[in-house]
């Protein structure tokens, strides 16, 4: 038996409602929506266009989009609808600010050794003024610009005291707000190094009279610092030095303490084995003959 299969519904398309939004809001389909397909075809291709009308001050109104949609079916068969998305403006007591990064609204900002203090204290990482969830200069046809300046105040090492002064400029009106964010970025953390944990020294006859402490492996940290070594010997401020040990054998406990510029500090504890016996020593020379293997 042979069943032939003719036709079938074409397919059909329904066009998200139409929609009215601020006018820095965005218009990709991710965020508008796209038609809903029925039909009993697969592998429906989904395109669409836009025509757009944009309006100029005073109009409240910044512009509209007639978005046309189109399905076409494997068999060549199209339908189509249409969506009216719609961007007004907003005034400009609409705008907010962002908020302090002060230890209160915010935390501060810890400074950094990596980035500077324009990457540190970007508005991308501190904030922008924004109307409703995004930026009120996110489409040029809203009409508004946004500018700042920082005033920044040196604290100690790399901390810093900024006072950005925000300024919001409604073109359709000229009017402009202002508002000044604090902006904290502090060096509170400790400067973070390694040592080894251990150091050995032999008295044995041989051996060089002196030992090398060896420097520290500066890990993170974003101000300058101090460095100081406390051995029994003496307090020395290099990081890596020869010191003549002139006593015993024994343990001894070398400190290695760094302060930064802003007195944080961080001390580690460095182990000196003094002993008398030789540690490495060379195997004594050998004579081989040409049967020996090694």
């Amino acid at each position: 038996t042979i069943v032939t299969v003719t036709g079938g519904e074409p397919s059909s398309i329904t066009c998200p409602p139409n929609k009215l939004i601020y006018c820095n809001e965005p218009t990709d389909t991710g965020y508008i929506g796209v038609p809903l397909i029925t039909g009993c075809f697969e592998n429906v291709t989904l395109s669409y266009s836009d025509d757009f009308i944009f309006t100029q001050c005073p109009d409240t109104l910044a512009f509209q989009i007639e978005r046309t949609w189109v399905a076409i079916s494997p068999n060549g068969s199209q339908v189509q609808c249409s969506q009216l998305i719609t961007g007004r403006r907003f005034p400009s007591a609409f705008v907010q600010f962002p908020a302090d990064f002060d230890g209160v609204s915010n935390p501060v900002l810890s400074c950094s050794d990596s980035l500077n203090l324009t990457q540190t204290a970007h508005p991308n990482v501190t904030g922008w003024p924004l109307a409703g969830d995004f930026p009120p200069n996110a489409n040029i046809h809203c009409k508004f610009a946004i500018s700042y300046v920082d005033n920044i105040t040196s604290l100690c090492g790399d901390s810093y005291s900024i006072k950005r002064a925000w300024s919001v400029v409604n073109l359709c009106t000229s009017f402009t707000r202002r508002d000044t964010q604090t902006i904290l970025v502090l060096d509170e953390i400790p400067p973070v190094f390694e040592i080894p944990d251990t150091v050995f020294f032999s008295l044995s006859g041989g051996c060089i009279d002196s030992v090398f402490l060896p420097s520290v492996n500066m890990l993170s940290e974003c101000s300058a610092y101090d460095f100081l070594l406390q051995t029994p010997w003496g307090d020395f401020s290099e990081n890596g030095l020869w010191v003549h040990p002139d006593t015993s054998a024994g343990n001894y406990e070398i400190n290695y303490l760094l302060t930064d510029a802003c007195d944080n500090d961080t001390t580690q504890t460095l182990i000196l084995k003094i002993t008398d016996e030789t540690i490495v020593a060379c195997p004594p020379n050998d004579t081989i003959d040409c049967d020996f293997y090694f």
